[in-house]
C-alpha cells in the first residue's frame, strides 16, 4: 500500500434540489403546472402533437404511478416541442442523487431516465430537469420541472411492545407495529417463540399484530421471538428479512433501599398493586411502627423510636400481586439499625493526619486515600468492650499492623489500626467489624457486620494503564506498525492477548466498553482461553517538542481478530483493553432512525458482500445484511433501539475471517448525535483510534411526524370556548407527506398542574389536519394550559393561558420625532420620540408614570434617558435616549446592524400597566462597507476582481473615502492570518465604489478592508480566498493535519444552482462523500 504525504484538493460539483431552501417550511410546493405529489390513480395521457416553435413544457408519462414507483422502474418525460439533446449531458437529475442513463426518442420529444441501481424501498425521490436543457428552438423551460415519486416500500417493524430486553412486568400480550397497512390474513407460522409457549395471533388494526401469550414467560428464562420473512403488506410487498428479538423475564427481587434512624425502605424491581398487595408486611421479632407505600415499587416502615443496630430483623410479605394481577414471590429482606460506628475521614481531623476521603458512587458510599496511609481509625458512638472490638476487627487483604486505642470527641473510643506497611496502590481493602462486637455490659452492639471499602488509587500517573477515559477499545491496522499506546510504570509490563469470537465479544462489550480512571480491570477471561500471544516489548517515541508516548508492538504472528489484551506486572493485573486487528475499515453514520455503514480495505477500496451486523445497547443483534458493490449498507433501526456497535466480517477463500468494528459514541451519551469510526491512520504520530463529534450535530433533528398546533388566540377566561387546529405532516427528513385520511389523533387538555382535564379523539381530514373546540370550565385553575395531540405514539403540544383578565382601558402610542432618520441611528446618536397615552374613549391619561427600557432581542441594555417621565395634560411626553451600543460582549458575532426595542410601560394610577414599543436599527459605524471577491475559490496566476463599496446607513454612496486593503496569508504555525503580504490603498469614486484586480499565488488568504468613518470609528470587513490548482500539491490549512476538510464556495445556494466543494486531504485515495441534513440524503464515493 502507498500513502503519499501531501495534500490533495478535489473539486466536487453538486446540483442542489428545491429541498434546500425549504428547510424551514412545512412542505415543498410544486412549481405551477407541475405534477402533484399526492397519491393518484395512474392514467394514460395522450401525447400532444409536438410544435416546433412552442414554449417548451414537460410532463411525466401518465402511466407512472408516482405514489408507487417501481424501485427498478424508469422515468419517462414528454415534451411539447423537440428538444436539443446536446444542450445537457445529464438532462435528468435527482435528489437524493442517482447514477443512471438518459435516452431520447428519435423526435427528441420523449426522454427516458433509467437508474443504474434499484431505488431504495420506502424512499421519496425528487427528479428534476437540468436548467441547461434547451429546446431545439433555443428556448428554455419557464418553470423548473420536478416530480416527487415514492418507491414501493417493503413493510418494516417500527415498534414492539414491550421493547426487547429484560422484563420487569408480567405481560399477557405483545404488540408488533408495522410502518404500513398489512394483509390481515393469519398464518400461525409467521411467529415462533423459543422455548415454545402457546400463543394466539390477532390483528388489532391493519398495522398492529397482537400476540396473546396463553401462559406468561417463566422467571429468569430467555425467550427468542422471530417474525418470519414473507409476511405480506396490503399493497403486495412483503417482509424481506426475519425480525428477531429477545425477552428475559427478570426474577422478582426485593432489596434494602436505605436505612434511617427510625425508618427502613424496601424496593422491588416489579411494580406492585398497592391495593391488592396491601400493607400486611410483618417484621420478626416484632417492631412497633407502620408500613407506608411510597410508590408501586417502594414501601417504607416508619418506627416511632430508633431502630436498634444490635437486633437482626426479618421482613415477611403478604401475597404480592403485580400491577397486571399476577401473584409473585420475592426473597426475604433482613435489616438492623444504623451501626454506632464511624470510619473517620479527613473532615474529622484538624491536622488532616489520616487522609481518607468519602465519596458516593452509584448510590453507595465508599472511601479512598490519595496519600500513603499509615493508620485506620474507627470511632464508636457507644462504649464498647476493647477486647471484643479487637477480635471483631479485620482488614482484607490482610496488612500487618497493631491496634491502639485513643479518645475522640465527647470522650468516644477510637480504635486505631497502625499499619506496618503502606497499602498497595490500585487495590480495594475491606474494613470490617463483625457481629461479635460487644458493649461494656457484654451485650451485642451490631447484628450485621459493619463494612467499609477503602479504594487506594494513585493520581501521580505511575500506574500502568491503557488510558483513563473514553472507549475501552482500539482498532489496529494488521498491515501497519501495530502499535498500542499505554502509560508505563517503573517496572516492565507484560502483555497477553486472548482471542474472542465476535459473539462473545459483543456480550462483553456493553458492560466493559467505557473507561474511567477509577475502573478496575475485570473483563472475564474464560478458564480455557489460553493467550494467543505473550510479549513484553516497549518503546518511547517523540511526538512533539519534549512530548513522548510509550508503545508496545503487537507480535507479527497475532493475526486478524478480536482480542482482550491484559497488561500485568508480576502477578498483578493492571489494565485490560479490547483490541481489534483488521485489514479493513468501517465508517458508520447514524441519526437514530437510519444507519449507513461504509466498508473498505486499508487502501480505501470498497469491500462488497461484507457481512454487516448492528447491535443495540444491550448487545443484541437487531439488524444484519451485506454491503453493496460500493461497500455501503443502509438500514433503518427498530423503534426503541439505539445502535451501539456495528461489525463487518469479510470472508476470503483460504484466509481467516477479518472482522472490523465501529461503535456509536451517542450510544453511551443519550441525545448526543455523534459518530465514531475506526481510523487506521497508524502511520501518523497520533493514536490509531479517534472519536469525533458529528459535524451534523447542529442540523435539525429528524422526527417521523411534525405537528403545528395553534389556538385562535393566546389567552382565555374561565368559561370561554377554545378553538384549535393542528396541521400534521409525516417527515422523511424534510420530505413531507400527508398522513392517511382518517388517521386517529388523540387530543388532551391539561391545566397548569398537568392534570388531564379532557381527552377526545379526532380523525385527520384530506388536508392532514384536525380542528375542534372545548370549553374551559367556570372556576378553572388559572395559568398556562397545554393542548396535546398524539398520533402513532408521537406527541406534540402548544400552550395557551387561562387568566381572569380584564381588557386595558387605555393605549400607549410611540412616534418618532425624527422621520428623516427612517428608524436608523448610529450608536450614541440621539433618538427622540413622543409618547401619547389615551383612553379608548379618546380622553388623555394625565400624570401617568413612564418606565423606560431598551432591549436587544431579549437582553436589556442600559442607555441615557432624558425628558419627562410623567404625561402632561394632553397625555403626552417627549423622551430622548442615546442609541445604545450592544454590550453583550460574549456575542462576538454582533458586528453589524442590530435591531433595538424601546419599551415604555405606563401606570395610570390604577395599577393596570400597559406597554408600548418602538423599534429602530442601530449601526456600529457611520460607514457600511462591502467587499466582494466573486467567490471563495481562485486559481493561481489568474486575476481576481475585487469590488468595494462604501455607503452610509441610508445606503447613500460615500465618495472619496480612503480605505486600506490588507492581503494576509495563512500562518500554519500560529494558526492565524498574522502576516500581510500586500497593503493596498483604496479610494472610492463618486458612486462610493472602487475596483481592483489581484493575482495571488497558491495559498489561503484573508482580505481585510479597513478604515475609519467620519466619527472616528474603526470599520472593517473580511473575506477569505482559497487559491489552488486542482490536484495540486501544497500545504494543509488545518492545524490538525490528520483530518479531511471540506468547504463550499458560498454559504447559500438557490434551488438547482451548482455548488462547488473543495475537499482537502493529507493523503490520496478513495473517500466517501455524504450530503446530510437530519440523515444521509445522498452519498457517493470519490
Amino acid at each position: 500500500m502507498s500513502h503519499q504525504h501531501f495534500s490533495k484538493v478535489i473539486f466536487v460539483v453538486f446540483m442542489l434540489g428545491a429541498l434546500i431552501l425549504n428547510s424551514a417550511g412545512w412542505a415543498v410546493a410544486a412549481a405551477p403546472g407541475l405534477s402533484s405529489t399526492a397519491t393518484q390513480t395512474p392514467t394514460v395521457i395522450a401525447t400532444p402533437r409536438a410544435e416546433d416553435d412552442a414554449e417548451p413544457r414537460a410532463w411525466l408519462d401518465g402511466a407512472i404511478d408516482i405514489s408507487q414507483f417501481s424501485p427498478k422502474g424508469s422515468l419517462v418525460i414528454h415534451f411539447n416541442t423537440p428538444m436539443d439533446g446536446n444542450s445537457s449531458a445529464a438532462p435528468v437529475l435527482s435528489w437524493p442523487s442517482l447514477d443512471g442513463s438518459s435516452s431520447w426518442n428519435t423526435s427528441r420529444t420523449t426522454l427516458t431516465f433509467s437508474p443504474a441501481n434499484a431505488l431504495d424501498n420506502s424512499t421519496a425521490y425528487t427528479f428534476f430537469l437540468d436548467t441547461a436543457l434547451r429546446a431545439a428552438n433555443g428556448k428554455t423551460l419557464d418553470h423548473p420541472a420536478e416530480w416527487q415519486v415514492f418507491t414501493r416500500s417493503a413493510p418494516e417493524v417500527v415498534r414492539v411492545v414491550p421493547p426487547a430486553g429484560g422484563l420487569d412486568r408480567r405481560y399477557g400480550e405483545i404488540k408488533i407495529t408495522f410502518d404500513q397497512e398489512m394483509d390481515t390474513g393469519l398464518d400461525g407460522g409467521i411467529i415462533s417463540i423459543e422455548p415454545v409457549i402457546p400463543i394466539q395471533l390477532k390483528w388489532k388494526t391493519s398495522r398492529i399484530l397482537q400476540i396473546k401469550l396463553e401462559e406468561p414467560f417463566e422467571f429468569d428464562k430467555r425467550y427468542r421471538l422471530t417474525l418470519h420473512s414473507g409476511l405480506s403488506a396490503a399493497k403486495g410487498s412483503s417482509l424481506e428479512n426475519d425480525y428477531v428479538w429477545l425477552y428475559q423475564q427478570l426474577p422478582v427481587q426485593a432489596r434494602l433501599e436505605s436505612i434511617g434512624d427510625d425508618k427502613v425502605r424496601i424496593a422491588f424491581n416489579y411494580s406492585l398493586s398497592r391495593y391488592r398487595t396491601g400493607r400486611d408486611f410483618s417484621i420478626s421479632p416484632p417492631l412497633e411502627g407502620e408500613w407506608i407505600w411510597e410508590s408501586d415499587r417502594q414501601i417504607v416502615f416508619k418506627s416511632p423510636t430508633p431502630i436498634p443496630a444490635s437486633q437482626l430483623y426479618s421482613v415477611s410479605y403478604p401475597t404480592l400481586v403485580d400491577v397486571n394481577g399476577f401473584e409473585v414471590a420475592a426473597p426475604p429482606v433482613q435489616f438492623s439499625g444504623i451501626p454506632p460506628i464511624n470510619l473517620l475521614a479527613d473532615k474529622d481531623f484538624q491536622k488532616n493526619k489520616y487522609n481518607i476521603q468519602a465519596y458516593e458512587y452509584d448510590g453507595k458510599v465508599s472511601y479512598s486515600t490519595v496519600e500513603d496511609l499509615d493508620a485506620i481509625q474507627l470511632e464508636f458512638l457507644v462504649p464498647v468492650d476493647h477486647a471484643s472490638a479487637e477480635k471483631a476487627f479485620s482488614l482484607t487483604p490482610s496488612v500487618p499492623g497493631t491496634i491502639q486505642w485513643a479518645k475522640g470527641k465527647q470522650n468516644r473510643d477510637i480504635l486505631v489500626y497502625k499499619l506496618d506497611q503502606f497499602l498497595q496502590r490500585n487495590t480495594e481493602y475491606t474494613i470490617q467489624l463483625n457481629s461479635t462486637l460487644r458493649d461494656v455490659q457484654g451485650q451485642p452492639v451490631i447484628a450485621l457486620p459493619f463494612t467499609k471499602i477503602v479504594s487506594v488509587y494513585d493520581y501521580a500517573g505511575d500506574i500502568p494503564s491503557f488510558g483513563a477515559l473514553g472507549h475501552n477499545i482500539q482498532i489496529v491496522d494488521a498491515l501497519g506498525p501495530r502499535r498500542l499506546q499505554y502509560a508505563p510504570a517503573n517496572e516492565q509490563a507484560v502483555f497477553a492477548a486472548y482471542r474472542f469470537d465476535l459473539i462473545d465479544f459483543v456480550e462483553l462489550y456493553p458492560q466493559y466498553r467505557s473507561r474511567s480512571s477509577m475502573d478496575e480491570p475485570e473483563i472475564p477471561i474464560p478458564a480455557g482461553n489460553r493467550p494467543a500471544a505473550t510479549w513484553s516489548n516497549s518503546s518511547k517515541r517523540e511526538v512533539g517538542e519534549e512530548n513522548f508516548i510509550h508503545e508496545t508492538i503487537l507480535p507479527s504472528n497475532l493475526g486478524s481478530g478480536v482480542y482482550v489484551v491484559n497488561m500485568s506486572i508480576g502477578e498483578t493485573l493492571y489494565d485490560q483493553m479490547f483490541v481489534v486487528i483488521t485489514t479493513n475499515t468501517l465508517v458508520v453514520k447514524d441519526n437514530g432512525r437510519k444507519l449507513t455503514a461504509w466498508v473498505t480495505d486499508i487502501n480505501g477500496k470498497a469491500v462488497e458482500k461484507a457481512e454487516i451486523r448492528v447491535y443495540n445497547t444491550q448487545g443484541e443483534k437487531v439488524r444484519a445484511g451485506q454491503s453493496d458493490e460500493n461497500g455501503l449498507y443502509t438500514v433503518s433501526m427498530p423503534e426503541g433501539d439505539t445502535a451501539m456497535l456495528v461489525s463487518a466480517r469479510v470472508r476470503e477463500r483460504g484466509q481467516p475471517d477479518d472482522v472490523t468494528i465501529a461503535g456509536l459514541n451517542f450510544a453511551t451519551n443519550a441525545g448526543d448525535e455523534g459518530w465514531w469510526y475506526s481510523d487506521f491512520s497508524s502511520w501518523r504520530s497520533d493514536n490509531s483510534s479517534l472519536v469525533h463529534d458529528d459535524p451534523a450535530a447542529d442540523l435539525p433533528e429528524g422526527q417521523p411526524l411534525l405537528a403545528y398546533i395553534y389556538t385562535e388566540r393566546p389567552i382565555y377566561k374561565p368559561g370561554q370556548t377554545v378553538n384549535f387546529k393542528a396541521i400534521l405532516r409525516q417527515d422523511d427528513d424534510m420530505r413531507y407527506s400527508l398522513p392517511q385520511t382518517g388517521t386517529p389523533v388523540l387530543v388532551r387538555v391539561r391545566d397548569t398542574r398537568k392534570n388531564n382535564l379532557r381527552t377526545f379523539t379526532l380523525a385527520t381530514n384530506d388536508f392532514g389536519s384536525i380542528n375542534g373546540d372545548f370549553v374551559i370550565p367556570e372556576g378553572a385553575m388559572l395559568g398556562k394550559y397545554t393542548l396535546e395531540v398524539e398520533i402513532n405514539g408521537m406527541t406534540g403540544s402548544t400552550l395557551f393561558r387561562v387568566e381572569d383578565y380584564r381588557k386595558p382601558d387605555y393605549q400607549v402610542s410611540i412616534t418618532s420625532l425624527q422621520p428623516e432618520q427612517l428608524g436608523r441611528y448610529i450608536k450614541g446618536e440621539t433618538v427622540k420620540v413622543q409618547v401619547q397615552v389615551a383612553y379608548y374613549f379618546g380622553e388623555p391619561v394625565v400624570g401617568a408614570r413612564l418606565n423606560v427600557e431598551t432591549f436587544y432581542d431579549y437582553s436589556s441594555v442600559s442607555t441615557d434617558v432624558s425628558g419627562e417621565l410623567i404625561t402632561d395634560e394632553q397625555g403626552n411626553a417627549t423622551l430622548t435616549i442615546k442609541a445604545p451600543a450592544y454590550d453583550g460582549g460574549y456575542d462576538w458575532w454582533r458586528t453589524g446592524m442590530e435591531r433595538a426595542r424601546l419599551q415604555i410601560t405606563v401606570d395610570d394610577g390604577s395599577h393596570q400597566n400597559v406597554t408600548g414599543h418602538y423599534y429602530f436599527d442601530v449601526y456600529p459605524t457611520a460607514d457600511q462597507i462591502s467587499l466582494d471577491t466573486g467567490g471563495r475559490y481562485a486559481q493561481p496566476g489568474k486575476p481576481i476582481t475585487v469590488n468595494i463599496r462604501d455607503a452610509d446607513i441610508f445606503d447613500r454612496p460615500l465618495a472619496g473615502r480612503e480605505l486600506t486593503l490588507l492581503i494576509q496569508t495563512w500562518d500554519r504555525t500560529k494558526f492565524d492570518f498574522d502576516t500581510s503580504s500586500q497593503t493596498l490603498p483604496i479610494q472610492t469614486d463618486t458612486n462610493g465604489k472602487a475596483s481592483l484586480q489581484l493575482t495571488l499565488k497558491t495559498g489561503y488568504y484573508r482580505l481585510r478592508l479597513t478604515g475609519r468613518d467620519i466619527l472616528g470609528n474603526t470599520i472593517e470587513k473580511d473575506r477569505w480566498i482559497y487559491v489552488f490548482k486542482d490536484r495540486h500539491d501544497w500545504f494543509v490549512r488545518q492545524q490538525e493535519q490528520s483530518q479531511l476538510a471540506i468547504s463550499a464556495e458560498k454559504e447559500r445556494y438557490k434551488p438547482y444552482e451548482k455548488a462547488r466543494l473543495a475537499i482537502e486531504s493529507t493523503f490520496s485515495g478513495p473517500a466517501w462523500l455524504t450530503f446530510e441534513r437530519g440523515s444521509v440524503i445522498s452519498s457517493k464515493q470519490i
